[in-house]
């Protein structure tokens, strides 16, 4: 990190600063601002020096000065955030000591409905932050920090307001509602959709895909066997710059790059980036659907029990974040682009359509007499405990805590005392 990264004002009173001091605080203070901003509207990967500067209003050589790299504008960044969600979390505390009878949903409630409203922005940069965390070792001990100072506010939280089990309540709170935001931010989806669709409405839009899932058929000539096999190597280098570098760093010349294909041929297949990024997005969805319908293909009858759905639950998931984590960083940054390209979201509503019916259709199988939400909200549960085992690194430790908590949350499910049930059978 350069000279300027870790100011004196980090340790030092604001006050005691000299005015030079003070100055060079304040412009650290927006460029990092700018930053988060950038990294929300922009995504991770297309973050530069230069977009930073261009949006503080500041010399190229200003960003420079206090950060090295793009790594240390990101890091800085994140701990702003972090350090606004610290100063949240106590100010949720405080609320919550003044308003008898409030339970974790409500605060719960109340997070979405920032997140998804007046903070969309952050938190959407937050988001990418975390996919970012998961691409290199540095950046899984930012995530693990970020987790353990929000797992310490839920923690207490849960605990000031008498949550039965607290430990477990609190982590499954935190994963749900990365998951809400996972789900919501692609959307496009207000704070009261959002709510809406746990409590079973229908998602808002269409929900067939958009016809740019296949090239016009003016540019995708006659169907030969070479030609299926060239497409496909161009959806496979595509989803390999994915991984790599997110959407950002996706170009139709760098896909014929990686895939050994001459220049013109992905325009040829795919119009444009945006309908490359759609045919990655439905690739990846149907594999990702196809192995979840054969780890379930044999699940019903007698041995369709809680128990067995649990064990499977979590046989997937782990499959998921290890032998499939490379897809899955393909997958979560394509999804979270759609929050910023319309024509992204068709693909992502089906998604989520298909695998809220898969869920409500699993626990009806185990005799779980759930409201329509219940799906959506597993689901949420999943893919946020998805989200941050690829972020902080998937330690052996952290996913043998995958079944006890898919166990937890469906026990509770069942008895009908989970700590969200009121967002899935009553109004917020």
């Amino acid at each position: 990190m350069a000279q300027g990264a870790n100011p004196a004002g980090n340790s030092t009173r604001k006050g005691a600063l000299e005015p030079r001091q003070q100055r060079s605080v304040a412009r650290q203070g927006r460029i990092a601002e700018a930053a988060i901003a950038v990294i929300g509207r922009d995504g991770t990967s297309r973050l530069t020096h230069r977009s930073v500067a261009r949006e503080a209003a500041v010399s190229l050589a200003a960003t420079t000065y206090y950060y090295e790299t793009r790594q240390d504008i990101i890091a800085d960044a994140s701990a702003r955030l972090l350090d606004r969600y610290i100063d949240d979390g106590a100010r949720l505390r405080a609320r919550t000591e003044e308003s008898p009878g409030i339970l974790l949903c409500d605060v719960a409630a109340r997070v979405v409905a920032g997140a998804l409203g007046r903070r969309r922005l952050p938190t959407l940069a937050w988001c990418e932050i975390m996919l970012d965390c998961a691409r290199h070792p540095e950046g899984h001990d930012l995530a693990r920090r970020w987790y353990d100072s929000i797992t310490e506010i839920w923690l207490d939280l849960a605990r000031s307001l008498g949550t039965p089990d607290p430990e477990r309540t609190a982590v499954s709170a935190i994963d749900t509602l990365t998951g809400v935001f996972f789900t919501g931010l692609p959307l496009g989806l207000a704070p009261d959709e959002m709510m809406a669709a746990l409590r079973g409405s229908p998602l808002p839009g269409e929900a067939g895909l958009c016809a740019s899932v296949e090239p016009p058929a003016s540019l995708s000539g006659s169907r030969s066997q070479h030609g299926d096999e060239t497409r496909q190597r161009i959806l496979e280098a595509a989803i390999a710059v994915l991984v790599e570098d997110g959407p950002g760093g996706l170009t139709l010349r760098r896909v014929a790059s990686r895939a050994e294909v001459a220049a013109a041929a992905p325009s040829y297949y795919f119009a444009t980036v945006g309908h490359l990024l759609t045919a990655a997005q439905a690739s990846l969805f149907e594999g990702a659907k196809d192995r979840y319908r054969l780890a379930m293909a044999h699940f019903g009858g007698s041995g369709a029990t809680i128990e067995r759905l649990v064990d499977l639950t979590s046989a997937v998931f782990l499959r998921e974040a290890t032998e499939y984590r490379a897809v899955a960083l393909a997958g979560h940054p394509a999804r979270l682009e759609a929050a910023r390209a319309r024509d992204l979201r068709p693909m992502v509503r089906l998604a989520v359509d298909d695998q809220t019916r898969a869920w409500n259709r699993r626990l009806q199988t185990v005799g779980i007499d759930a409201p329509p939400g219940c799906g959506l909200l597993l689901q949420c549960l999943f893919l946020g405990m998805l989200v941050r085992q690829l972020a902080t690194g998937a330690s052996t430790r952290s996913l043998a805590e995958a079944r006890p908590a898919f166990a937890h949350d469906l026990a509770i499910m069942a008895a009908g005392t989970h700590w969200a049930r009121k967002w899935y059978t009553s109004s917020i």
